[in-house]
């Protein structure tokens, strides 16, 4: 974990995580894997007295994540659980240590990699848009560009029996994850 020895350290680490999520959440964008309601809905701001940052990643009520730079934790809060076992799934590649439950995602994030964990988590904002309309976001998407190919070459058919695995797939591959 971060050593954060005073308040010009917790701004440095909390504005460095907004702005990494904000570049992930950016490039999602642009590359056309947000629902037009999710556009505007989300955003990243941080509590300095609590050592908190919270991101809501979503139109959704509830469709937040809260960091806990001091403990050490991550919660994120969705109630598809298709999103949260991708999630886990992108979040333990962080270095992250997690489970999921009934409402989302824990995670003991002492040991990950803080700049990852932030682009991680553009990912979930239109996730289950995108697993339940692949042909929307995955197939037809003219604003992927060359990634549409680089997607199907390394991912395989969305909608095989994997889902859940193409997502992970296609998420590592646009976000650079590997």
């Amino acid at each position: 974990m971060l050593a954060i020895n005073s308040l010009e350290d917790l701004k440095a680490v909390m504005t460095d995580f907004c702005l990494t999520w904000e570049d992930a959440s950016n490039k999602l964008e642009e590359l056309g894997l947000f629902a037009r309601e999710d556009v505007n809905a989300t955003y990243c701001k941080g509590v300095l007295a609590d050592k908190e940052l919270e991101l809501k990643v979503g139109s959704s009520r509830g469709h937040l994540v809260r960091v806990n730079l001091d403990k050490g934790t991550l919660e994120y809060y969705d109630y598809d659980s298709d999103v949260n076992r991708v999630m886990r799934n992108l979040l333990e590649d962080t270095g992250a240590a997690c489970e999921v439950h009934g409402g989302g995602v824990k995670c003991d994030i002492r040991d990950a990699d803080l700049k990852k964990v932030a682009t991680v988590l553009a990912a979930p904002t239109s996730m289950d848009f995108r697993i339940r309309e692949p042909d929307y976001y995955w197939i037809d998407n003219e604003n992927l560009g060359a990634l549409k190919d680089k997607v199907r070459d390394r991912c395989g058919d969305p909608y095989g029996e994997d889902r859940e695995g193409f997502e992970y797939c296609a998420i590592k591959t646009v976000l650079d994850l590997e």
